[in-house]
């Protein structure tokens, strides 16, 4: 089962190994993934022939914690779609743009040293 965590507390389970690594409130990671089709229709093979891929696919947006669960994940799209394409259909991005979800969570956004360091000298 797929629950997209929706306020601070839940989404703090996911988040232990990100803060260790130094990334302070980062929920995951969220990238389009294919899955085969091995039996596709004749009229539909040309929407799901990925421009990568020798095969018929469906492509996925979705969203792991570190520990791979997933924690969101769109229905199956063309494998022609791109991941600018597919954001727009994720409900659980849109969510997080709007504000409607996880805006109790906080995000550090740190500066890295060494890069302020070259841009002051």
């Amino acid at each position: 089962m797929v629950n997209c965590p929706e306020n601070a507390a839940e989404a703090k389970r996911h988040t232990r190994e990100m803060e260790e690594a130094g990334f302070h409130g980062c929920l995951g990671s969220m990238d389009a993934t294919h899955v085969k089709i091995d039996m596709c229709r004749h009229s539909l093979q040309q929407a799901n022939m990925g421009y990568k891929m020798p095969f018929t696919a469906r492509t996925y947006n979705v969203t792991v914690n570190h520990r791979w669960r997933i924690l969101s994940s769109t229905c199956g799209h063309p494998s022609k779609w791109n991941d600018k394409t597919l954001i727009r259909f994720d409900p659980f991005a849109t969510k997080l743009r709007e504000g409607d979800i996880l805006d109790d969570h906080i995000f550090e956004l740190l500066q890295v040293r060494a890069a302020s360091a070259m841009l002051s000298s």
